[in-house]
């Protein structure tokens, strides 16, 4: 089984971890493999999981669907004043971004920074 850790920190790039993500997915999909994705949000990147944007939704709702582990800092969510009220369904609240990232890789996942 394949895993990796899709790091964002900044808002901008959630586009190219959705795309990233996506070609992962597909390509172990096409070898019959599976694979454990996680995406794991701090900094700024945490603000659009709180937004109601339609086309970010249906990425977010389409990723949990496979399995993708969305995460949202917590430290992040009250340096923004997110509440877990204002998240979008499915996406999970990990106490440190950091301390997830470096456990994740603890675990034997591969660390992806987009």
């Amino acid at each position: 089984m394949i895993k990796a850790v899709f790091h964002i920190d900044d808002a901008e790039r959630w586009q190219m971890v959705f795309k990233n993500v996506e070609n992962l997915l597909a390509y172990y999909a096409d070898k019959s493999e599976l694979a454990q994705i996680e995406i794991v949000s701090n900094g700024n990147a945490v603000v659009p999981l709180a937004q109601k944007d339609v086309a970010f939704s249906a990425a977010v709702e389409t990723l949990t669907q496979k399995d993708v582990l969305v995460c949202a800092c917590a430290n992040a969510l009250r340096g923004w004043e997110i509440s877990a009220k204002d998240l979008l369904p499915n996406v999970n609240i990990v106490p440190a971004g950091v301390v997830e990232l470096v456990e994740k890789q603890r675990d034997g996942y591969a660390y992806i920074k987009p």
